[in-house]
């Protein structure tokens, strides 16, 4: 039996206690039961995926359910098969090995004939002559190519070798970096008090380290969470330990120190920088494909050019870059679809965050920063739902997570007031 997770949508063999990829717990799991794809095309066509993430493999999953003859090649820059990158944090504190965040082994690729090129780079793509050139000089042939080349971390530091290690945490290799600084120190700074900010936080502060968090506005997981929410879970961060500076910005990187804007100095052994990620469109621009904040695509994940297509955080749709791995893993799906010929309208999937961690459990989705709010509380919960012309457009649901998978479902049908309240804050 397999089973779902009724949030980040991803399928696991057993039934977690908490979603590794986005935190639910296990009330937000059913049953899976496996997609029946009733379009079929077997061609000859050499179809070319460039990443090795969600949207990756999930484009590539897609191509081979409708089309079992053609050619399918990935080609990414890791020498590690695509894992779920969410679960990094779960990695460093031990919580998962690495294998365990591995979403596919070698045999699934060999019995699929997906051919893998890793540890291999995409240096150019010639849209005339339909090629891919690599950095080992090779070129790979294509009749439709996939863009699911995802994003990098964003660093406004400049990294010296005489001053205080930084690190992102985007990659295994990130990964094994900071294990190897955990060994050499205790104390660290996180620069970003985003959700990612914060599960690295409690990863070292359940490592054992001295965890200092740098946010440079009013709230934590702002894009998330409302202000009693975040002050909230700030409250709970600073209960285990994990000290909190908020209005704070990094002014200066010394060798042995990290001096703010406000004239404090930390002494910290490294910092991690957790500021968001920017879309690699390096590929896309020399090929004269169309950028805007990452890789236009239409609703059908088409770029400018009809022979290549795009998915995941490299992919802006209607204005707004992917960066979630339910939005990366839908969009893989409908971009390798319309790869094979079926043509399938992308539908967007709600910015969801599940979270579970120092005795808080949360679930933020869609827009909560509406002004037409409704909110429910006692000692033991909050809810927020936030609407916009009388229809529910996001949510928040603190420590009562039960109806996630509900909310979830309401925002898909811009429910109306009364229904969501009657749904949500009542029951």
């Amino acid at each position: 039996m397999k089973y779902k997770c009724g949030v980040c949508h991803e399928v696991f063999d057993y039934l977690p206690e908490i979603c590794p990829i986005c935190g639910a717990d296990n009330k937000a799991f059913r049953e899976f039961k496996e997609e029946i794809v009733s379009y079929r095309k077997d061609t000859n066509e050499k179809f070319v995926i460039i990443g090795g993430g969600i949207a990756a493999l999930e484009t590539a999953k897609a191509i081979r359910a409708r089309n079992k003859t053609a050619s399918i090649k990935m080609i990414f820059s890791e020498d590690k098969l695509p894992y779920k990158r969410p679960a990094l944090s779960d990695f460093i504190c031990g919580d998962m090995l690495f294998s365990d965040i591995v979403i596919e082994n070698y045999n699934f690729y060999k019995n699929n004939n997906i051919e893998l090129y890793k540890n291999k780079t995409a240096l150019k793509i010639d849209t005339k002559q339909k090629v891919v050139l690599l950095d080992d000089d090779s070129l790979i042939e294509y009749d439709k190519l996939c863009l699911a080349c995802g994003s990098h971390s964003f660093c406004p530091f400049e990294l010296k070798e005489d001053q205080l290690p930084i690190k992102t945490l985007r990659s295994y290799k990130d990964a094994m970096d900071i294990l190897s600084l955990i060994d050499k120190g205790k104390k660290v700074v996180i620069a970003g008090g985003g959700i990612l900010g914060i599960e690295a936080a409690m990863s070292l502060n359940q490592k054992g380290l001295d965890v200092t968090v740098l946010e440079r506005g009013e709230c934590v997981v702002k894009a998330q969470l409302d202000r009693k929410s975040s002050d909230l879970l700030r409250q709970a961060l600073e209960n285990k330990g994990i000290r909190v500076l908020l209005n704070s910005t990094v002014k200066e990187i010394k060798k042995d120190s990290v001096v703010l804007d406000n004239g404090m100095t930390l002494f910290p052994d490294f910092m991690i920088v957790s500021m968001g990620v920017r879309a690699n469109t390096s590929l896309a621009l020399d090929a004269d494909i169309q950028v805007g904040k990452a890789i236009v695509v239409d609703d059908y994940m088409r770029s400018s050019d009809p022979y290549v297509y795009c998915a995941g955080d490299c992919a802006e749709y209607k204005g707004k870059p992917g960066g979630l791995w339910i939005i990366s893993s839908a969009q893989g799906k409908c971009a390798g679809a319309n790869m094979t010929g079926e043509m399938i309208k992308y539908s967007v999937v709600p910015f969801a965050t599940a979270f579970s961690g120092l005795g808080v459990t949360f679930f933020s989705a869609g827009n909560v920063h509406s002004g037409d709010t409704k909110t429910f509380s006692d000692k033991n919960s909050y809810k927020l739902l936030s609407f916009e012309d009388d229809k529910l457009i996001g949510g928040i649901l603190w420590q009562d997570t039960r109806n996630s998978s509900k909310l979830m479902k309401l925002l898909s049908l811009s429910a109306d007031k009364e229904t969501a309240v009657e749904k949500l804050l009542n029951s």
